[in-house]
């Protein structure tokens, strides 16, 4: 599973959830982006890839966001890294 289906996957049925750019209507939505960082080289070549995820909460100024907040950080803890590692810190 790649990065993007994990990360679509564990939010878009909290709310709409996009790579980058949302463009529905809702109000409230996901957005996300990240950076991939070769690690562990070997032989010239990477071992192991590093993900630096970023996770963007959209929702009108009045509304209160702490349940989606934590709803989010919940899902992403459970849901862990694609590769089954622990590594998240």
């Amino acid at each position: 599973m790649n990065v993007n289906a994990l990360l679509v996957g564990t939010l878009d049925s909290l709310l709409p959830t996009a790579d980058s750019v949302y463009k529905g209507a809702a109000t409230e939505y996901i957005v996300f982006n990240y950076t991939e960082l070769p690690a562990d080289f070997a032989d010239d070549d990477a071992a192991h890839y590093r993900y630096l995820v970023q996770v963007h909460l959209y929702a009108p100024l009045e509304k209160n966001t702490r349940t989606y907040r934590r709803e989010i950080s919940r899902r992403l803890v459970a849901a862990g890294p694609p590769d089954g590692d622990s590594g998240l810190r």
